[in-house]
């Protein structure tokens, strides 16, 4: 007669991460640096860089992935999709590389969340993909979303603004 367990267990350093990314989503303003973000979240710039390396992504391409989502949610959620006024770039040759980054394009459009999840080459590591899914509201298995309010309505989006 053995244990049957019932429940995943917690991913600690992947849920630690994809809470630091998915605050970015309740930002008014796109975070360019680590020290930006970490500030909207509340820690340290060391202790951001030590959060990502727990959860096996380098803290430059978490930010980058950070920034993107930020903009497919908008899109998603808002149906604004303007990523040279939605990022903070200087220039297209930045902007079109950061986005390639994340397989995405103006003249595209928008993916929706659940592809951009899929598709982007940034972040590839199942347990940080499944913690972000879950923080936002997708269903692991049905792919099924909340409200969109509820994603923007979140406490970790909403002390991210306040």
């Amino acid at each position: 007669m053995g244990v049957q367990v019932t429940e995943t267990r917690s991913a600690h350093a992947a849920e630690r991460w994809a809470q630091a990314v998915v605050t970015v989503l309740g930002l008014p303003r796109d975070p360019r640096t680590l020290g930006e973000w970490a500030h909207a979240v509340g820690t340290s710039r060391g202790a951001l860089r030590e959060w990502c390396a727990l959860a096996g992504v380098r803290p430059k391409v978490s930010l980058d992935f950070a920034r993107l989502l930020r903009i497919v949610a908008d899109a998603q959620l808002r149906g604004l999709w303007d990523p040279a006024n939605q990022l903070d770039v200087a220039d297209r040759r930045t902007l079109q590389t950061l986005l390639a980054r994340g397989c995405l394009s103006v003249a595209d459009g928008p993916p929706s969340l659940a592809d951009f999840l899929s598709h982007q080459h940034l972040v590839r590591l199942p347990s940080c993909l499944e913690a972000v899914r879950r923080l936002i509201g997708y269903s692991i298995l049905s792919g099924e979303q909340r409200s969109p309010t509820d994603l923007y309505d979140s406490p970790l989006t909403r002390s991210a603004v306040e």
